[in-house]
């Protein structure tokens, strides 16, 4: 519980607290000190405007991802190294990167698809997507084996429902009839 006995001006500083992150890697923002408070706590709020310190906090614990500003939290720099020691950062990072393919198949690779995962978090526009979806598939596959391809004829259902309304926008816009 080291961090609350760190002064004030040191809180604030970026070399100390990044080296602070670094060498807590797996403790340092989710250990009960007094009370409920979190160490993250003790970290100077300007720092989490500071995407350098934001990355190295990310990648040390992926959860500190809801301390970060929100900024920050659109960049998908950001958002990729949040990614690196797990998916649980996903939940704080923008809606607009849960529509990217980069960020959600990296979630995906930290995914045990036991309890909640990162796939209820991807936007329904990328399961249309069939690039995407394979992939998904290939990477579920590699976890879990060959029950993975079950969800192929969903997603293929997906795909091609989705072609099918683009179709039909298309010739509508053109003024053709179906």
């Amino acid at each position: 519980g080291g961090m609350r006995y760190v002064p004030e001006p040191l809180r604030a500083n970026k070399k100390i607290m990044t080296a602070a992150v670094r060498l807590h890697r797996y403790g340092l923002f989710n250990v009960t000190l007094h009370r409920d408070e979190r160490a993250a706590d003790y970290v100077a709020k300007t720092l989490w405007s500071d995407k350098e310190f934001a990355i190295a906090a990310v990648t040390a614990n992926s959860p500190v991802m809801q301390f970060v500003a929100e900024p920050l939290r659109a960049d998908k720099e950001v958002a990729l190294a949040g990614m690196t020691d797990g998916w649980s950062a996903l939940q704080y990072v923008a809606k607009s990167l849960r529509a990217d393919k980069e960020v959600m198949l990296a979630a995906m690779k930290h995914d045990d698809f036991f309890n909640e995962s990162p796939m209820t978090y991807a936007a329904e526009t990328l399961w249309k997507d069939k690039e995407f979806a394979l992939a998904a598939v290939e990477i579920m596959k590699q976890k879990h084996g060959t029950e993975a391809e079950q969800l192929l004829p969903y997603l293929e259902g997906l795909i091609a429902s989705d072609a099918k309304k683009k179709k039909k926008k298309a010739r509508k816009s053109r003024g053709e009839h179906s």
